[in-house]
């Protein structure tokens, strides 16, 4: 008698009922957590019998593709004869003010989990500790048995594990959800780049890594700052990771683009009144918008950045320019690489983070004299970390005037070699103008994209 309660004191000190009131309000008012916390968040992880009655009817209302309101809750509670138990329609409509809105969702979430399992492990002990002194029958196997489960329920259920059922159903509500949401042509599900062919062969910018390879002096500082300028234009946040040079050289060169004063003129100091009011405005319009620069070359750094300003893009301009020993990363330059992007990928898709991260990296020097007359290719990104295979999408940029006098200067070309979510668009390529105007547009001759996808620059 004394031992269990004992153990009903030690079960009551781990819960949380905040976090728990919090997690049930999100899963009452937001649709998106109620597909991760029926995978993640099982119903018997709440502690009060009431909080658990209400997740598994919203579940269930999940699992037979009815709506989720407040309405359909009460009616399942009420056919289950259990709304009077939980304290009717009052207690669910307080559920519902407790929490403004499910942006912490998985916070709470995890918090009910971590709790259930401490619980659960308790529930074990107290379990293998009467088994080791019931001297009546052997204790092996029984202890044996026991430990399994408790190790079992230390785990719990893996969120980023499912069945081939869950998986369906899963695609189902995506394919549900663009069906009721569309985006004619040429609109895109994620960022736009400024270049409508380009949106079309990435199927724009989503969560995740982007890399971007190119010999050296090709334009890949200069094709991040156009990108970083037209996702500042969508009045999104931007971090820009510069190693290389100052944030007030970034934004010298970025007025400059936006001006049309040559980087020349401002360096010389030969600049007119004309050229200097357009680049008085263009550091004005500059000074407004939602830009983080910074020089940091440690990843743990730009992690806690990242999420101190929650950006909707991050660009990581020189991915060998990262500090090996404050980064933790391996001394071999290829490794490096590949960790670096290995690390973007668990960085973005994290659920407080949501971000694009374009990463550029030179093409090996050794290979320099190689490429100088050939568009670049995916091997030419080598090291046995192979980080562009890791990658959602990997893309290489060529400038054939940066090697034939022949060719215009401003003419770049941008080839897709991979694209995790448009597989069918591999390879592909556009050519784009990238001028002193610090834009990407689609360059005279390039064929228009299918599908009404207009060709224009932004």
């Amino acid at each position: 008698m004394a031992t269990a309660i004992k153990q009903n004191l030690m079960q009551e000190l781990l819960f949380a009922p905040e976090s728990e009131e919090a997690a049930i309000g999100c899963l009452l008012i937001d649709n998106d957590t109620r597909a991760w916390a029926r995978d993640s968040l099982p119903a018997n992880s709440f502690y009060l019998d009431k909080h658990q009655w209400i997740a598994e009817s919203v579940y269930a209302l999940k699992e037979e593709r009815k709506a989720v309101d407040i309405v359909t809750v009460m009616d399942h509670l009420e056919r289950r004869q259990l709304l009077d138990e939980i304290g009717g329609a009052a207690y669910i409509t307080q559920l519902i003010h407790a929490v403004p809105s499910a942006l912490h969702f998985r916070t709470y979430a995890e918090t009910v989990v971590d709790l259930a399992r401490r619980r659960q492990l308790v529930e074990y002990s107290s379990l293998i500790a009467q088994a080791a002194f019931d001297v009546s029958s052997p204790c092996a196997a029984r202890v044996n048995e026991l430990c399994n489960q408790a190790s079992t329920a230390s785990l719990g259920r893996m969120a980023d594990t499912m069945t081939a059922k869950e998986a369906v159903e899963a695609m189902y509500e995506r394919v549900i959800h663009n069906i009721e949401n569309p985006i004619p042509p040429p609109g895109v599900r994620g960022m736009t780049t400024g270049v409508n062919k380009l949106d079309y062969m990435l199927g724009g910018l989503r969560t995740g890594v982007y890399l971007w390879a190119a010999v050296t002096h090709t334009g890949k500082t200069q094709a991040m700052l156009a990108l970083a300028r037209h996702i500042l234009a969508l009045g999104e946040k931007v971090l820009f990771v510069t190693p290389e040079m100052t944030p007030d050289q970034l934004i010298e060169r970025m007025a400059c683009g936006m001006s049309g004063v040559h980087p020349d003129d401002v360096d010389s100091g030969l600049i007119d009144s004309v050229k200097l009011g357009d680049l008085h405005r263009a550091q004005g319009e500059l000074a407004m918008v939602p830009l983080i620069i910074t020089q940091s070359k440690s990843l743990p750094r730009i992690r806690a950045l990242v999420y101190k300003i929650k950006p909707k893009l991050i660009i990581l301009d020189g991915i060998e320019l990262m500090d090996a020993k404050a980064s933790g990363l391996s001394d071999n330059t290829y490794e490096a690489r590949g960790q670096v992007v290995t690390w973007g990928l668990g960085l973005t898709k994290e659920p407080e983070v949501d971000a694009t991260m374009c990463i550029t990296t030179q093409i090996a020097t050794k290979q320099l004299s190689t490429r100088m007359n050939k568009e670049p290719e995916p091997g030419d990104v080598y090291g046995s970390s192979e980080p562009e295979y890791a990658t959602d999408g990997f893309i290489t940029i060529h400038r054939p005037g940066r090697w034939f006098p022949t060719e215009p200067q401003d003419k770049v070309k941008l080839t897709l070699w991979k694209n995790r979510l448009r597989p069918r668009q591999i390879p592909s390529s556009v050519t784009v103008r990238l001028g002193l105007d610090g834009k990407l547009h689609l360059w005279s001759d390039e064929k228009p994209p299918p599908l009404g996808w207009e060709d224009e620059a932004y």
